[in-house]
């Protein structure tokens, strides 16, 4: 949709992890974003890579939906967990 941006399948190079690289780009990223007339950025990680989702937090960033996944003999479904209260949006910076 019109105004609204997607962030997906990022990574880190190893000598530059635990660095806030990640969590500095993801913020440049979205100020570019907002300064073209993005209004909502989504960002998607899983939930077991801790990494990722400390630096999409310290980014400003906040959870709104968990999203999960099944695929069972080949069939895929999805199904999303919207957090109570929560609103999408990108905290100012």
């Amino acid at each position: 949709a019109n105004g609204e941006a997607c962030i997906y399948h990022c990574y880190t190079v190893t000598e530059y992890r635990r660095k806030g690289v990640y969590s500095c780009m993801l913020t440049n990223i979205c100020r570019r974003l907002q300064s073209e007339g993005t209004s909502r950025i989504y960002i998607y990680a899983v939930e077991h890579n801790v990494s990722s989702n400390r630096g999409i937090l310290r980014a400003g960033f906040l959870a709104v939906s968990q999203i999960l996944y099944r695929s069972v003999m080949g069939r895929r479904s999805y199904q999303e967990k919207v957090s109570a209260g929560a609103v999408s949006r990108f905290a100012p910076l």
